[in-house]
């Protein structure tokens, strides 16, 4: 009788860690790539923001972030990330605002492995990069 009630625990134990063991993560990151009907979503994540403000009186200061891509194919879809810059103007009801310009591209081939395997790259650009595309003089912002 105490065997069997050792070996039904025993099974029981094992079903419980088999259920969990294949219970979908839930990491919004999966809702997204789950929702993609074409297969070809993707998710940039943010590793590390080395700095990511600018100060308006100095255009050498650095907007830097590490940012790793996920998709349904671990990264196997990257083929480049666009990355825009717009500007919000907020103390004159808009009237310097300018809408999303295309900064750069970033190629896969500037992508490394991250430590979770998947694509990862330090982006960085200065204030006066930002203003120059958007057409900004120091008076507009």
């Amino acid at each position: 009788m105490k065997m069997k009630k050792i070996l039904t625990f025993s099974f029981a134990i094992v079903v419980l860690l088999t259920v969990t063991k294949c219970k979908k993560p839930d990491n919004v990151v999966y809702d997204v790539l789950g929702s993609a009907a074409d297969n070809q979503g993707a998710v940039l994540r943010t590793l590390d923001r080395v700095s990511t403000i600018f100060n308006k009186f100095d255009t050498s200061s650095v907007f830097e972030v590490v940012i790793e891509e996920q998709d349904i194919e671990y990264g196997d879809l990257l083929d480049k990330v666009n990355v825009y810059v717009s500007f919000i103007d907020k103390n004159n009801n808009g009237a310097n605002s300018v809408g999303e310009q295309l900064l750069t591209t970033i190629p896969k081939s500037d992508f490394t492995q991250s430590p979770n395997d998947l694509p990862m790259t330090t982006f960085s650009t200065t204030f006066a990069d930002a203003i120059n595309l958007l057409g900004l003089q120091p008076t507009d912002y």
